[in-house]
């Protein structure tokens, strides 16, 4: 199968590049060509790898989102089992109130 060029600017590029890079017409498109195709093909990797790590990053947040709400649902079981109660004040436990000091 051969590649005809009709359209004369498209023949003039070629030659262009065929003589800027020494080598004949057909290895000149042949060469660019593969070199539009690898681009895209690099763009379309890149694309997918910023997917996929926006993809984790969001099922992290999810993550956090989710242990946030258990931590949450688990605090107001306990605020509820305990009703009145006064919880306990943890300073008091370990600092002495006149100087602020560890006990």
């Amino acid at each position: 199968m051969s590649l005809n060029i009709k359209d004369p600017e498209t023949q003039k590029l070629a030659e262009e590049l065929a003589e800027l890079r020494g080598v004949s017409v057909a290895e000149a498109v042949r060469r660019a060509l593969r070199e539009a195709l690898q681009s895209r093909e690099e763009a379309a990797r890149a694309a997918v790898r910023s997917f996929e790590e926006r993809a984790q990053e969001v099922a992290q947040e999810m993550d956090r989102a989710l242990l946030v709400a258990d931590l949450e649902a688990m605090g107001a079981r306990v605020r509820a089992r305990l009703g009145n109660e006064q919880l306990l004040d943890h300073d008091a436990l370990l600092y002495d109130p006149v100087t602020g000091l560890p006990k």
